[in-house]
């Protein structure tokens, strides 16, 4: 994925303006920055649920506010999507919130099934498609969220603060996974996160967002200390 110029605009105020940075295939991008900054709107671009008030948006070279609706909506189903508030339907179980993306697209029968039970397995919650998100701890909700994300083969997996409100070991499961999907799966994984540690474990590549705009991109390791900490800043998170 690689961003030109990208800006979006809410009546007078640009809650992102001239952010440019590219994603290579196979690779895990960081993004941080604080409460306000931007992240939860470049996520919503990135997911093409907003359209950009300005610049371009290129996924696979294409550049996505060009295609036609059809081209887009093949577009959307190589963009596996995290986010931070799940957006589980509470009315299906843990096996039909990962076949919806599949059902969508126009899968059916053994086919789903037969996915739907390589996810759940791959994320390790065998035993529990049958439950419902209310009967799930926070950590599962996460995997099935991830199981989710992953039902279509996609080539790239935007994640949305994924951690928020998980304890410490449920946290280190999540980031697993998700290395686990770039290694295994050869997915391309965007993280959006307040948290600088995950980020520091993870990423390969970090962009820090201040006020809308990219005021740093780099690898990891020149952004944040072993520690997760911000170089020339204090604390852990930033948010």
């Amino acid at each position: 994925m690689r961003l030109e110029g990208l800006g979006r605009r809410f009546g007078a105020h640009w809650a992102l303006k001239d952010v440019a940075f590219e994603v290579a295939p196979g690779t895990i991008q960081g993004v941080i920055g604080r409460s306000g900054a931007g992240k939860s709107t470049l996520f919503r671009c990135l997911a093409t649920l907003d359209r950009p008030d300005a610049g371009a948006l290129f996924f696979d070279g294409l550049a996505l506010s060009g295609l036609r609706p059809a081209a887009l909506r093949a577009a959307r189903r190589q963009i596996g999507t995290i986010f931070q508030q799940l957006h589980l339907l509470s009315s299906r179980t843990a096996a039909e919130n990962v076949a919806l993306p599949l059902e969508l697209a126009g899968g059916s029968g053994a086919a789903v099934q037969g996915r739907v039970e390589e996810l759940l397995r791959w994320v390790g919650l065998t035993d529990r498609g049958a439950h419902h998100p209310r009967e799930l701890s926070g950590g599962e909700r996460q995997r099935v969220a991830i199981a989710r994300a992953l039902a279509t083969s996609p080539r790239l997996l935007l994640c949305d603060e994924p951690t928020s409100a998980l304890d410490p070991e449920t946290t280190g499961i999540v980031l697993e996974l998700l290395g686990r999907a770039r290694a295994e799966l050869g997915v391309t994984v965007i993280l959006i996160s307040h948290d600088l540690a995950a980020v520091r474990q993870l990423a390969d590549r970090v962009a820090v967002l201040e006020a809308g705009r990219l005021v740093l991109e780099a690898p990891v390791d020149e952004v944040l200390t072993p520690a997760g900490v911000l170089r020339g800043r204090e604390g852990r998170a930033l948010g």
